[in-house]
């Protein structure tokens, strides 16, 4: 996969995801780690990588676009944001995500949930967004802290464009 890790996260995280196997860039390391949001949305979107970061500004220029890329992971909410226990919360998700990212998705981790939003966010219902599916996260027992403050989702929630 391929990832764009914003400037509110740190760049040893898209080293860990870059020794994961995965193209990883932060955007120090492009010199856009002072562009505007909508610069680094129009990079990744060209680049056909997913942005990463802890800004939700990037979901509201999903909605106000309502467009199908770039992906965006997000994290939420109180929480570790450790570039280890974010790269191993991405990591041990990714084989159930990976889909949902490589179609066009937000997906928000949050401290007691994952959730997984179809892309573009302002269109009609499809058969698929009706659809909702759950499962376990992966977070090592090994470490307590994993991902935000020892995720432990009751499951990751695919959720219809409508909702907020």
């Amino acid at each position: 996969m391929r990832f764009l890790v914003n400037n509110a996260l740190s760049p040893v995280l898209a080293t860990l995801l870059e020794q994961a196997g995965h193209d990883a860039l932060h955007v120090r390391a492009i010199d856009l780690h002072r562009s505007d949001d909508v610069v680094i949305f129009d990079r990744a979107a060209a680049e056909d990588r997913i942005v990463v970061s802890a800004d939700t500004d990037f979901g509201a220029l999903l909605a106000t676009r309502a467009a199908q890329k770039p992906s965006v992971i997000q994290f939420r909410g109180r929480g570790s944001r450790k570039p280890e226990a974010l790269a191993h919360v991405i990591v041990s998700n990714l084989p159930q995500l990976i889909d949902a990212l490589q179609s066009g998705s937000i997906v928000t981790f949050e401290p007691s949930r994952v959730r997984v939003r179809g892309l573009p966010i302002n269109t009609a219902l499809t058969d698929e967004d009706l659809a909702v599916r759950r499962w376990t996260p992966r977070v090592s027992s090994s470490l307590p802290s994993a991902g935000l403050n020892g995720l432990t989702a009751t499951g990751i929630t695919r959720v219809s464009r409508s909702q907020p």
